[in-house]
């Protein structure tokens, strides 16, 4: 323990992050959770919320969406999901090295 007495450059530099304790770490843990949630239920189709949007609809139909149609969906948002992650990985690596993307 630290009193009010005690030097705390004498710890540097594991002193300061005994110093702050465990709340960055366990904040950082909760936005990349809640961040990973709200993700999940976005309306695109392999996602948890692209699943409730399909039963929502087929609700709305009263009938089921044939497994042809629903493979189809899933297919074309796992296409438009690696695409995108694609994209992004390409500009994080154009902005390392200073280019732009065309």
């Amino acid at each position: 323990m630290l009193s009010a007495n005690q030097d705390r450059t004498a710890f540097a530099p594991g002193g300061a992050k005994a110093i702050a304790g465990s709340k960055p770490p366990l904040f950082f843990t909760v936005i990349i959770s809640l961040n990973l949630g709200i993700f999940n239920l976005l309306p695109i189709p392999i996602m948890d919320g692209g699943v409730i949007l399909l039963l929502f609809i087929e609700s709305l139909m009263r009938r089921d969406i044939s497994l042809n149609i629903k493979e189809r969906i899933y297919q074309a948002a796992f296409v438009f999901l690696v695409l995108f992650a694609a994209v992004v990985i390409y500009n994080d690596i154009a902005k390392t090295i200073g280019t732009r993307l065309p």
